[in-house]
């Protein structure tokens, strides 16, 4: 296989041998047993800053089959490589499954630590639905959408250094061509958008947005014109506006006796939210409305685990929040 037709996971922290091609040979220039070898072990990892690469650990000469002798490498000193400059070459597994490769080349293996990154970088690394979005040579780098209104739509590489709770935040990493507001290293935040073709793009939403003080979401109008706006627009680029307006919002929630009057629509359970009174006309006699703030309602639907969401104005045209959704609203600001 190659890593220009697979990408980077397969090689990620696995030993595969490559055959020696000139930056190899470079890289090996005056070790012992380079003429005599045809190819070369080595260890995928990942350089933060720098991007993909690789570990080289031994010298390997092919014998009968799928079988090959190994030289090691001193080490006393560190040979390495950026994978992209073996893009196009042909590599195989090194004893795939077998971990005493790991013993052999423990000290190589263990001195990469340098390299080790924060809980959340690594982590995503583990995210497979983010590699359609990777950079091909630099693992935690992704193709970010950049939207601000009045402007076309940008596409920017977005090194990830954060993941909150449903937002993951990253640093710029190139100079995007409109005014955006932002630079080469600012941070940018971004979620993941799905079309209603289920494609999928990871989008900042750098528009400025005209901030609400609580009296005026009080009533519960903007939110409602807000909701309605977004729905006719079916512009998904401001679905966060209309989430941070929702987080500071104060909504009405019909409960009985019993508790919450929960919802069901195409065969889902919903946690209801209402913007305003009017909207509650088919409540039956004995509802109360319980006036509440949005991120109480939100903290109450978490403890129902039979719900899949949150669903506002359910008796004209809900607009649903899904369950995964709710830890959203914990990491923006008020």
């Amino acid at each position: 296989m190659k890593y220009k037709d697979h990408g980077f996971r397969p090689l990620y922290k696995n030993f595969c041998v490559f055959p020696i091609n000139d930056v190899i040979k470079k890289a090996l220039e005056g070790e012992k047993g380079i003429d005599e070898a045809d190819g070369v072990m080595v260890y995928g990892y990942v350089d933060h800053v720098a991007g993909n690469s690789i570990e080289l650990v031994a010298l390997t000469k092919r014998e009968e089959g799928d079988k090959y002798s190994f030289i090691k490498l001193p080490d006393d000193a560190r040979f390495f490589a950026r994978v992209e400059h073996l893009a196009g070459e042909e590599f195989e597994f090194a004893a795939p499954g077998n971990s005493h490769l790991y013993e052999k080349f423990k000290f190589k293996i263990d001195r990469l630590a340098l390299y080790d990154v924060n809980e959340d970088v690594a982590k995503s690394r583990e995210m497979t639905f983010l590699d359609e979005f990777r950079y091909e040579n630099s693992f935690d780098d992704v193709k970010v959408i950049l939207h601000k209104d009045g402007l076309q739509l940008e596409g920017v590489w977005v090194k990830i250094e954060k993941l909150g709770k449903g937002i993951i935040t990253g640093t710029l990493m190139n100079e995007p061509k409109q005014d955006f507001g932002v630079t080469t290293g600012s941070p940018i935040a971004f979620l993941v958008n799905e079309g209603k073709d289920k494609n999928r793009s990871l989008v900042s939403d750098l528009t400025l947005r005209r901030k609400y003080t609580a009296k005026e979401l009080a009533d519960g109008k903007i939110l409602k014109g807000a909701l309605e706006a977004f729905k006719e627009d079916k512009n998904k680029f401001k679905l966060y506006a209309i989430l941070e307006m929702l987080r500071d919002s104060k909504v009405l929630v019909p409960e009985t006796k019993k508790g919450i009057e929960i919802l069901t629509a195409e065969n889902r359970s919903y946690f209801p939210v209402f913007t305003e009174s009017m909207e509650m006309w088919q409540c039956e006699d004995g509802i109360t409305k319980t006036e509440m703030t949005f991120m109480e309602a939100v903290k109450k639907a978490k403890k129902n685990k039979k719900v899949s969401g949150i669903v506002v104005n359910g008796y004209s045209d809900g607009f649903a929040i899904p369950r995964s959704m709710f830890d959203i609203f914990e990491d923006m600001n008020s």
